[in-house]
């Protein structure tokens, strides 16, 4: 599996052996940015900067052209003007005519913007806690008109509680961490939930920095997980059952196009026995339990009797 792979079906694991300098790609990754290093406030810059220059160009040779006719206008009336006098004057008048064209080019115009963006992107680290990489990055976010994001893990912070439950014709409200332990489910049913829960999931336990385990994986599945942890409920127990060799018979995993996820396993408890767990598109699961195919293969609804 090569880097910036997406996985469009199936489930994977991967093994990071290195990162950064240390991996093949290191600092000298290919640069796949075809963005113009020229944005549009760089381009207007140099538009304002070659005007200036234009209008100073020719405003120093109006000066100059204006100056060196009074001074021989002044030569012709005065005889003093004449020798080291008015070699003095002839010089000042193009030294002056150098000055504003030197004046007028805006050459520190675009460092004076760059310096201003730099402080920008500095106080947004440090009052809104927003780290930008690129400078441009501020210029091209101030050009979007329509913004369209996802809400889930983007404006939230993916972590999700369970609030109720239902099950056996019943409403359960989760007001404290142990209430499926402690309501009129039966046992039975309670096993099948954190089976289902735990089961049919790519979540998986890690060790964070506290010494902790926590779950970490999909935000749905990971706050399921942490609904059992928080009731004490040994969710190590029943991974490791699950991750032992032959016991999951077949696996279906979750795809936009499926809508659902799909694991059979053999039964720990009950012998010869195949448990299938269903996760997702409840429509389609309810719409096919009502029913069965006969033998000429036509839906016909089941016998409630």
């Amino acid at each position: 599996m090569f880097a910036d792979s997406y996985i469009i079906n199936g489930t994977c694991k991967a093994l990071v052996t290195c990162v950064g300098e240390n991996s093949t790609r290191g600092i000298h990754d290919d640069k796949f940015d075809t963005r113009e290093k020229e944005t549009e406030l760089t381009h207007r810059l140099d538009n304002i900067g070659g005007s200036l220059k234009f209008i100073g160009l020719i405003g120093a040779l109006v000066i100059l052209a204006t100056s060196l006719i009074v001074l021989f206008i002044q030569t012709g009336v005065n005889d003093n003007l004449k020798g080291d006098v008015f070699t003095k004057k002839l010089v000042d008048n193009i030294v002056i005519a150098l000055i504003m064209l030197v004046v007028a080019i805006p050459e520190g115009l675009p460092m004076t913007v760059a310096v201003s963006l730099a402080h920008s992107v500095l106080q947004m680290s440090k009052i809104d806690h927003v780290l930008v990489r690129d400078l441009t990055a501020v210029e091209e976010v101030g050009q979007i008109n329509d913004l369209c994001l996802g809400k889930t893990g983007t404006m939230t912070t993916e972590q999700m509680s369970v609030v109720s439950l239902y099950a056996q014709n019943m409403y359960v409200l989760n007001s404290r961490k142990n209430t499926i332990l402690n309501c009129n489910l039966d046992a039975t049913i309670i096993d099948k939930i954190k089976e289902s829960i735990v089961y049919n999931s790519q979540a998986y336990i890690e060790m964070d920095e506290n010494s902790f385990y926590v779950p970490v994986g999909c935000g749905t599945e990971v706050s399921l997980i942490k609904w059992l942890q928080s009731a004490e409920i040994p969710v190590h127990d029943i991974m490791a059952f699950k991750e032992q060799t032959g016991r999951v018979c077949a696996e279906v995993p979750f795809n936009s196009n499926l809508k659902r996820s799909i694991i059979a396993i053999h039964h720990p408890h009950l012998q010869d026995t195949v448990r299938i767990y269903v996760k997702g598109a409840p429509e389609i699961v309810i719409a096919n339990a009502s029913s069965h195919y006969d033998n000429t293969g036509r839906k016909v609804p089941f016998d409630k009797n």
